[in-house]
């Protein structure tokens, strides 16, 4: 235990304190579906949605196979989540494992199909989720802890940033083609529509697509602000050398005690026996 406790490489952790951005748009819409239901309806305009929704649209994009793949891709992580077996933090470079070759770029894993050599963006996704990447909303308070693990307390703390910076941007990207798609339709609509109470309900509808447009055009922190930023750990997250040893030691002196035992009751036995 002592010995797998100094050679395990040391892992460091990185996260963000993020909180619901507040959504100016949101108030008042939950009266507006009533009103607007219909029309709405027929233009596919959500107008119950606030805040939270879009809190809990976000959470679940961070977690998602196509958002992780295209993240992973995007700032090619693939090798510095699976490639390596450690990080030399005087030198601040990757120590390769014996699975990819950094002299020739080429993958050696031993795998069973139908995983390839070169992992897949989608192990590489799951690789990360279940390995790297840990998100945690508090109750009390509606905020979110984004923690990234890994051997390298700078690539940990960049991984932390840009992942909130993604999927700000994600949401608010769908969130503009959206309103784009629904002013289209909506101004279709007004053109093949003479009821004055149907162009009222239409005109609404595209006043508040046109506030979610400039919204999100402005605003950087769309889903999440950010309350406290991350940092490039100084100290290790893990492992626990010190823990380590003193369970290597329990355990050693319990396997000590439980064979002294076994040899005590076996002796015991033939001088019964004698």
């Amino acid at each position: 235990m002592a010995v797998v406790a100094f050679n395990s490489p040391d892992r460091y952790r990185s996260e963000v304190l993020v909180a619901p951005s507040a959504q100016s748009n949101s108030s008042g819409l939950s009266g507006l579906a009533s009103q607007l239901g219909g029309v709405a309806s027929l233009a596919g305009v959500s107008l119950g949605g606030g805040g939270s929704d879009k809190t809990i649209e976000a959470l679940e994009t961070l977690k998602s196979k196509d958002f992780l793949v295209d993240f992973i891709e995007k700032y090619q992580l693939k090798i510095l989540l699976m490639g390596i077996d450690a990080w030399d933090i005087v030198k601040d470079e990757a120590i390769y494992s014996d699975e990819y070759d950094a002299n020739t770029n080429q993958w050696k894993r031993d795998v069973k199909f139908p995983k390839k050599n070169e992992p897949s963006l989608y192990e590489v996704s799951d690789y990360f989720l279940k390995h790297n990447l840990s998100i945690n909303t508090v109750a009390e308070t509606g905020y979110t802890v984004i923690e990234v693990e890994h051997f390298s307390p700078k690539l940990a703390k960049e991984i932390a940033e840009n992942l909130v910076l993604e999927v700000n941007m994600k949401i608010r990207e769908k969130d503009i083609a959206v309103s784009q798609n629904t002013l289209k339709f909506l101004n279709d609509a007004l053109e093949k529509t003479n009821i004055n109470e149907l162009k009222q309900q239409i005109f609404t509808l595209m006043e508040q697509q046109l506030q979610t447009q400039m919204l999100a055009e402005v605003k950087e922190d769309y889903v999440f602000k950010v309350i406290d930023m991350p940092y490039e750990a100084e100290e290790r997250f893990a492992p626990n050398r010190i823990l380590m040893c003193i369970l290597g030691l329990l355990l050693g002196s319990l396997l000590g005690f439980l064979i002294s035992l076994t040899r005590f009751v076996a002796k015991e036995a033939q001088r019964a026996e004698v």
